[in-house]
Order: structure tokens, then C-alpha cells, then sequence
């Protein structure tokens, strides 16, 4: 903790909107760096400087714990859920107890598990999709969605996303334009 503080990450929070409703619905927790020389820089520009240092699993905590704590201070009595959604690495989503580590983190934080969506994308699902559908099925055991993300930028097909339980799929914008 002191030293992701020493590197000085950011969460934002992107809103999710439910337009028919035209009412927030959920958050998308944004991991950022704010580097004393580099400026603001995204995760595409930083985790593979951290994953030599075995840093990656500590960020993927840290932002977990701290988007589940903030999801749970959104949360009114009366009001519908509002849920909160965190993008894990490969690393992290590939462990045999991340979704131990999941359940342990809602107990902590008093999130319920259906206010959390994991996000991975879509070479995580598709290079081990034994382990994907492991991983998937555990999470969704605890009451957690599983979303794919960024689908569009890889290789796989929609035949080859009905093999594994998808709550959810963000097409990417590229895949759109």
C-alpha cells in the first residue's frame, strides 16, 4: 500500500448511465498514474514496467479494495444498487484463489456481490479458457459478474464466447468505428 502510494495511482470513476432511466447505474473504476515526469499515464503505459517487479497483483488489490469501498459508500437505502466495475489483469484473474481472494475483499469492504463486475479481456478469456471458465464459474458462485472487455481487438469469434458464461461483453470502440 505505501508503496502503490509512492507511485502515486489515481482511481477514477467513469459513470455507467442507464438511458432509458437516465439515471447512474454503475461505475467503472480507472486505474491512473499520475508519473512526476510522465504526466497522467493509462495502464497500457504502465503495467508492463510492473509486472517484472511483481507489482501487478498489488495493484489489482489495491484497486479492488478501494473501488469496493467506494461502491459501498454509493449505496442508499431505498435506491437500486449502483455496481461497480474493475478491470484485473491476467495475472491476478489466473490464480487459482482469486475468487477467494474476491470473496475475503466484499466480506471486508461489506460490498455486496452483486454490485461487482471483474472485467477481463478477451486474450485472458481465450488463452486459457479452461482456467477462464474456472475462474468465471467461481465468480459467479460468489454472486460477481464477469464481463469481457475490449472484445473486438483480438482473434476470437462469437462461436468461441458461447463456450464460456459471460455475464456481459463491452465491444470495443474500434471494433464499432
Amino acid at each position: 500500500s505505501d508503496l502503490l502510494a509512492f507511485f502515486e495511482f489515481r482511481l477514477f470513476y467513469q459513470p455507467k448511465v442507464d438511458l432509458r432511466r437516465g439515471k447512474v447505474v454503475g461505475m467503472e473504476a480507472l486505474i491512473r498514474w499520475q508519473h512526476p515526469k510522465r504526466g497522467r499515464l493509462l495502464p497500457d503505459e504502465f503495467i508492463a514496467e510492473l509486472e517484472p517487479l511483481g507489482l501487478v497483483e498489488a495493484l489489482d488489490t489495491w484497486v479492488l479494495n478501494q473501488a469496493c469501498l467506494a461502491a459501498k459508500a454509493w449505496q442508499r437505502p431505498g435506491s437500486d444498487p449502483i455496481t461497480v466495475a474493475v478491470n484485473i489483469s491476467a495475472y491476478s484473474f489466473q490464480r487459482r484463489k482469486f475468487a477467494d481472494s474476491i470473496r475475503s475483499m466484499l466480506e471486508r469492504t461489506g460490498l455486496a456481490p452483486g454490485c461487482l463486475e471483474i472485467e477481463i479481456i478477451e486474450s485472458i478469456a481465450m488463452g486459457q479458457p479452461e482456467r477462464a471458465g474456472y475462474s468465471i464459474d467461481r465468480l459467479r458462485d460468489l454472486g460477481v459478474r464477469v464481463m469481457l472487455d475490449d472484445f473486438g481487438t483480438g482473434f476470437s469469434s462469437l462461436k468461441h464466447l458461447r463456450q464460456l458464461p459471460f455475464d456481459g461483453l463491452k465491444i470495443d470502440h474500434s471494433f464499432v468505428e
